[in-house]
């Protein structure tokens, strides 16, 4: 059951405008401690949504691979952590994570796959102006394609490689195409968990004695 907290009215930095803000707390598959949920509502702008993690990160990292066949799947639920990526192999896509745990912030966000798509264009779509005439039409050439998905007719694939383990895309709402999606656990690397905050000193051990192997072999 979510647990309902506080709602306020805040102002919103990008158009001036006043919004209504509203939190809840609610348990969620695969979070063992549930998630927190932003909900943000602007009359002037679209509705957005944020979500922060509560509790430790997952074991191992997660890699969640959804085909997308017909557009029901673009309603599918993406819980995105803010170090997780997004990959379209089709057209070497790819959105990287921008969030830095270390800063004690572990807030991600809650979109569909076509919401997901939708805010990439948009962001493409900025600045459009000042670039060169060359860079601007190969962008616009790109998003072309990238648009041409949101109907579903295409199939693409989406990928969600998660390190801490704390994303995830959810059902299709008619309950089919389950042969779909498929996800992965993996070991994280070093680099990863120390993006995480992780203790990554035993995580190393294993690599320096793998280093110091090979220069023994070397000097023989």
């Amino acid at each position: 059951m979510p647990i309902p907290l506080p709602s306020a009215e805040v102002d919103h930095v990008s158009d001036g405008e006043e919004g209504h803000t509203t939190t809840a707390t609610t348990d969620f598959p695969g979070f063992r401690n549930g998630i927190t949920v932003w909900d943000f509502a602007c009359e002037s702008c679209d509705h957005s949504k944020q979500v922060e993690f509560v509790g430790e990160y997952g074991a191992t990292g997660t890699l969640h691979r959804l085909t997308v066949s017909e557009p029901a799947d673009l309603d599918r639920l993406v819980i995105k952590h803010e170090v997780a990526t997004v990959v379209i192999p089709e057209l070497e896509f790819e959105i990287l994570g921008s969030g830095n745990p270390c800063t004690g912030l572990t807030r991600g966000d809650a979109a569909t796959v076509r919401q997901v798509l939708e805010a990439s264009i948009s962001n493409l779509m900025m600045n459009q102006h000042e670039r060169t005439p060359e860079t601007a039409q190969a962008i616009d050439n790109f998003l072309e394609e990238l648009k041409g998905y949101l109907d579903g007719q295409t199939q693409f694939t989406f990928v969600l490689d998660d390190p801490s383990g704390n994303s995830f895309i959810g059902p299709r709402a008619d309950g089919l195409g389950e042969g779909q999606l498929a996800a992965e656990q993996y070991e994280r690397s070093v680099r990863q968990a120390a993006r995480l905050g992780l203790d990554i000193v035993g995580q190393m051990e294993p690599e320096l004695e793998t280093v110091e192997e090979g220069n023994e072999r070397e000097e023989e």
